[in-house]
């Protein structure tokens, strides 16, 4: 695939038109082969369609100056030209996409942009009660330990059972002792296998205290047998 600066040469040399050598007639193209794209775009107004089409064969900076020209676009119709502009200009696509809060096709689009850019459209997406679980994996890890406080508060556990594994040991234990003590120890069961044991110790104890033995049967199998016993032979000591 030839640089397209070098198309003007090709033609002289086989003696044919740029529009043979591309098998079309196109102003674009010719302006971009001869160094007139600014001088174009002034002019004329480009298609996003239009772009796809050119995207391959032009360069980089060429792709990068039709792209910031173009009007507000769904994230779905800025995905074909993603792979051929600047990692700045496809920041400038995505967000300026997602400005209408419409982010259908972010999923596909995160891999090509900046974490920077993620981490602001996740935190708009979570504060307007949106799934931010499809980008998880794209999210900076301190940014999503914080909009999962922000989901839990909005929409309890359910909102962040997805996104377990991306948030932060010490976020996940105190949103479970908030649950807990919302709603006890049901609450957080399906979450045990996640916390770290100095959060199931303080919570198997508020337990005991308020309801007895049988409140942490749920817990005691993420609890060594010595845990256990220990209580046990402490409840025998005391009385």
């Amino acid at each position: 695939m030839p640089d397209i600066s070098k198309l003007p040469e090709l033609a002289n040399v086989f003696g044919v038109t740029i529009d043979e050598i591309i098998g079309e007639k196109s102003e674009l193209i010719d302006s971009a082969a001869n160094g007139k794209i600014g001088e174009y775009l002034d002019s004329n107004a480009v298609t996003m369609k239009q772009i796809e089409e050119v995207a391959p064969i032009f360069k980089p900076e060429q792709v990068d100056e039709m792209a910031e020209k173009m009007k507000a676009c769904s994230i779905n119709d800025v995905m074909d030209i993603l792979p051929f502009v600047s990692d700045e200009v496809a920041d400038m696509l995505v967000e300026k996409a997602a400005e209408g809060s419409d982010y259908a096709g972010i999923e596909d689009a995160a891999p090509f942009v900046s974490e920077k850019t993620i981490d602001r459209i996740a935190g708009k997406m979570a504060q307007q009660g949106k799934s931010i679980d499809g980008i998880a994996p794209y999210i900076s890890d301190n940014v999503i330990s914080e909009l999962a406080l922000t989901i839990y508060k909005k929409q309890g556990l359910s909102g962040i059972k997805d996104i377990l594994v991306y948030i932060s040991d010490s976020q996940l234990d105190s949103i479970a002792e908030l649950e807990y003590d919302s709603h006890g120890i049901s609450g957080i069961e399906d979450f045990l296998p996640y916390l770290s044991e100095e959060c199931l110790d303080s919570i198997a104890q508020k337990a005991l205290l308020r309801d007895g033995i049988k409140a942490i049967r749920s817990i005691a199998p993420f609890r060594s047998d010595k845990w256990l016993l220990d209580y046990v032979k402490n409840k025998s000591s005391n009385g």
